[in-house]
């Protein structure tokens, strides 16, 4: 049972809001009666599954450094984000703790632990449905009630984590459809796999998010970089099929092409003045960094959270938690390239933590950027013991 737990434990945490957002305009209810036991269930589950791992530890507690300095560096910025209550959060800040501690870093922890090769790999499957649902709702919603610029698939999604949804159930049918060399597929499963993607990239494209395109479009470029003879021998007219029937099903719906195409420029003005708000925001988060250089400040600015992660680690920790994130950043590189060169399927809670880590760039912050934690810690949880050997220092690398 428990190894049931775990599978839909990891899909419940990376899709399982999505999903549950759609329940209060189906029903009728304050959004709140919904999403706070979501929340509840999480940080339960999760605290179940730490303290089960602790059980079954046997006396040996085994820490990488690489999660070693992620516990460092989280705590380093939960202590400057406690000191920021002069800040305009617009929630209490006990609520941003909250949310720090208890939805994103501590489920972070219990995925850290799922250290199963089979577990990730069966969540990926149901994973894939669950983003297709959640674009499903979200596009049904869109035509059926009207969206005026971006669709926001619900009352309680925002564009920008719609199109990262959307952007996650592409990237897994890719790795998927990869992954599947010298297997036979049936017609219905090809279909669904199309049909699926078509759902996905219409989402993508309503939600009309330059975040979650840029991250999308990074993400695959860097996965199909090592597949380019096998694209162009076999799966190259399949691809350019898929994109046409995407963009001809996109352009049939004028205002879907045209206010994406509006969406995809960035405002930075003249240097003097004009510009959109996020670059403003990155401008003074740079500022803030500049006047406390080693240690950093604060986590956000006098207008609000600066829309990047990185401008925020340098915010809140300076040059040192800079650092110590960067070196995260490189380790979760290197277990992915050996990953892609394996040609795994175990890719996508790297590839997922690219997407995220590429969105976060723009738009988010570090304590309530939950999928971007989430899929680092199963990262971190996957065995590379079990890949054939690619490269003569493996052995090395995998007792980084």
């Amino acid at each position: 049972m428990l190894y049931q737990v775990k599978i839909y434990f990891i899909v419940f945490a990376l899709a399982g809001f999505g999903l549950v957002t759609f329940v209060p305009d189906i029903m009728a209810v304050d959004s709140r009666t919904v999403t706070i036991p979501y929340r509840a269930s999480i940080i339960l589950i999760s605290a179940l599954l730490i303290l089960s791992s602790l059980v079954n530890l046997k006396g040996k507690l085994i820490v990488k450094f690489t999660s070693l300095l992620s516990i460092l560096l989280i705590t380093a910025y939960l202590f400057r984000l406690s000191g920021d209550g002069q800040f305009g959060f617009g929630r209490s800040l006990s609520e941003i703790m909250l949310i720090a501690v208890g939805v994103s870093f501590i489920p972070a922890i219990a995925l850290s632990t799922l250290k199963n090769n089979k577990i990730i790999l069966k969540a990926s499957n149901i994973l894939i449905v669950c983003f297709v649902l959640i674009a499903f709702l979200a596009v049904s919603n869109g035509f059926i009630k009207g969206y005026d610029h971006r669709l926001y698939g619900n009352s309680v999604l925002n564009p920008i984590t719609l199109g990262h949804f959307s952007v996650s159930g592409i990237i897994l049918i890719t790795i998927k459809w990869f992954t599947l060399r010298g297997v036979r597929v049936s017609y219905m499963s090809k279909m669904w796999l199309v049909s699926s993607l078509l759902i996905l990239f219409m989402a993508l494209f309503m939600a009309g998010s330059r975040g979650p395109v840029l991250a999308l479009f990074l993400t695959l470029g860097y996965y199909f970089s090592s597949r380019v003879s096998y694209i162009l021998r076999k799966k190259l007219f399949g691809i350019i099929l898929i994109f046409i029937f995407i963009l001809i099903s996109v352009n049939s719906f004028e205002q879907v092409f045209t206010l994406f195409s509006n969406r995809m420029t960035i405002d930075f003005g003249d240097g003097q003045e004009g510009g959109e708000a996020r670059v403003l925001l990155w401008i003074n988060g740079v500022k803030i960094f500049l006047q406390y250089p080693f240690f950093g400040n604060q986590t956000t600015t006098l207008m609000g959270y600066p829309h990047n992660i990185m401008i925020e680690i340098l915010m809140s920790t300076g040059i040192v938690g800079g650092i110590a994130f960067l070196m995260i950043i490189a380790h979760a590189i290197k277990k992915v390239h050996v990953l892609n060169k394996a040609h795994s399927a175990l890719i996508w809670p790297g590839l997922l933590f690219f997407q995220h880590l590429i969105g976060s760039l723009f738009s988010g912050t570090l304590y309530s950027n939950n999928n971007l934690w989430y899929s680092l810690a199963l990262l971190l949880a996957v065995n590379l013991n079990h890949l054939p050997i690619i490269f003569e220092n493996r052995k090395k690398t995998n007792e980084c």
